[in-house]
């Protein structure tokens, strides 16, 4: 019995041999075909493969090109004990800035991503092209190598034969002895010439390998016939290459590339614009109200303010229902003027009041991420003199980390909107974006830093906040006219 069962398991195990050792290739060369070696390189070829990563990352710039806003908001917050005597408070910052760009910048972006895939695209025809090239010819010339092998063979076999057929007529004496040394010559090189054939064909196999991306242990022979090839026109074969060479494809790709950097490069000329945070409310709640005039508006007056049909009120529907309200008020108001009066002064009288502790400005303070100090030196101070006390004012504004340029003016001409004498400089301050204090902090830092400096006030603003204060306090100017300063 239990002979039995040893015999069916190695029935079993040997079928199953048999059957799982074909599938895994084992033991046996796969012949390829010319067909089978081109499609194997279209396939997974490394060549191919690493083309069309390429491919993919230009499709991957393509889309962070397509990005509507290229950088982040940036949201800045800072926060920190304020110690104002007899009182301890913390203060709290918070900003949102948002960077925009003008100048077509986003679209030549896109013009570059766009050559750029199309350069990629070329390229990997290209590539694909020279490896089928290269693929077909080692495969034939391993086809070569492999029927020379079998040629040589049948010439060895023959070669052996001339020299048996020699060693005996030697022994017979029909033939000298030089005879059997010139067979066997021939007989060693056959065989040499067939051991280089050998040589040549594991050598072109190797290279077809390689060129496939096929493993290490994997074995295949190529199969197939030499034979002539087509014969193509030459004018054919240029009208087609003009059309459809892939070189000449990434030719026109990069020059489309180039086209679009310069236009970039032109989109340049347009300077950043960025919101912060109150000036992104404003824009906002102005682009929300132009839509809902444009929608909104129209839809609600169509509906409340209907052409009245013949014989009903003046008034629509809203409107009476105000006058519900408003007529029994007026006509309470009317009969007790004095107690109006009282209640309007009481209203009125505490706002008065408060109003002395609240801020004067036309609009609150912007972070415009610059400073704008005014400079004002004595009336009899040189041109010389000028410069020299403002050049103080620059170094020493340089020195702040937070500071990336400075830039000065100073004096107006006269026929401007508003004239400035040479002793009054401007010095723009441009601040860097990833500063870590806040302006009010870096304004104090500065004003005691520029008080050490002698001869000349100092005036902090900022540049649009110069152009509002000079938009409401406006611009005085006296002519005066004579022969001599006395008349």
């Amino acid at each position: 019995m239990k002979h039995r069962i040893k015999r069916l398991i190695w029935v079993v195990a040997s079928v199953l041999g048999w059957a799982v050792l074909p599938t895994l290739g084992l033991g046996q060369d796969t012949s390829l075909t010319l067909e089978q070696a081109l499609e194997i390189a279209r396939r997974r070829a490394p060549v191919i493969l690493a083309a069309r990563a390429r491919i993919e990352e230009a499709r991957a710039r393509l889309k962070g090109a397509s990005v509507l806003l290229r950088e982040n908001p940036t949201i800045e917050t800072e926060a920190g004990p304020r110690i104002s005597n007899p009182e301890r408070f913390t203060d709290v910052d918070v900003s949102l800035t948002q960077e925009l760009e003008l100048g077509g910048r986003r679209k030549a972006r896109i013009a570059g991503a766009q050559a750029g895939i199309a350069r990629e695209t070329a390229d990997s025809e290209g590539a694909a092209r020279r490896l089928l090239r290269e693929v077909a010819a080692a495969f034939s010339r391993a086809l070569a190598a492999q029927e020379r092998i079998a040629l040589l063979t049948t010439t060895e076999k023959l070669a052996e034969e001339f020299q048996q057929i020699a060693e005996h007529r030697s022994r017979a004496g029909d033939i000298a002895i030089l005879e059997v040394n010139l067979a066997r010559t021939s007989v060693a090189r056959t065989r040499a010439e067939l051991h280089v054939a050998d040589a040549e064909l594991s050598a072109e196999l190797g290279e077809l390998r390689v060129l496939l991306g096929m493993k290490t242990g994997e074995s295949r022979k190529v199969m197939g016939e030499l034979q002539a090839h087509a014969v193509y026109d030459a004018a054919t074969l240029a009208e087609g290459a003009l059309n459809a060479r892939p070189d000449f494809k990434a030719l026109q790709a990069d020059l489309g590339e180039a086209e679009a950097e310069v236009r970039l490069g032109e989109g340049f000329k347009w300077p950043d614009l960025g919101f912060t945070t109150l000036a992104a409310a404003v824009i906002a709640v102005i682009g929300a109200s132009l839509v809902l005039a444009l929608t909104l508006v129209p839809v609600v007056s169509g509906l409340v303010l209907r052409p009245r049909p013949a014989g009903t009120p003046e008034d629509v529907w809203l409107v009476r229902q105000l006058k519900r309200i408003y007529a029994p008020a007026l006509d309470w108001c009317m009969q007790w003027p004095k107690t109006v009066v009282l209640l309007s002064v009481l209203v009125t009288a505490p706002t008065i009041f408060a109003g002395v502790y609240v801020g004067s400005d036309f609009m609150p303070k912007l972070d415009e991420g610059a400073f704008l100090i005014q400079t004002v030196l004595p009336p009899e101070a040189s041109l010389d003199q000028v410069d020299r006390v403002n050049h103080q004012f620059e170094d020493a504004l340089r020195e702040f980390p937070e500071v990336e340029d400075v830039v000065r003016r100073s004096g107006r001409a006269e026929r401007t909107e508003d004239p400035m004498p040479h002793t009054m400089s401007d010095v723009l301050v441009v601040l860097k974006a990833n500063r870590s204090r806040s302006g009010e902090i870096l304004e104090t830092a500065m004003r005691e830093r520029l008080a050490n400096v002698p001869s000349a006030a100092v005036l902090f603003t900022t540049p649009l906040g110069m152009r509002v204060d000079e938009g409401l306090g406006g611009t005085r100017r006296t002519s005066m006219y004579g022969y001599s300063v006395r008349t």
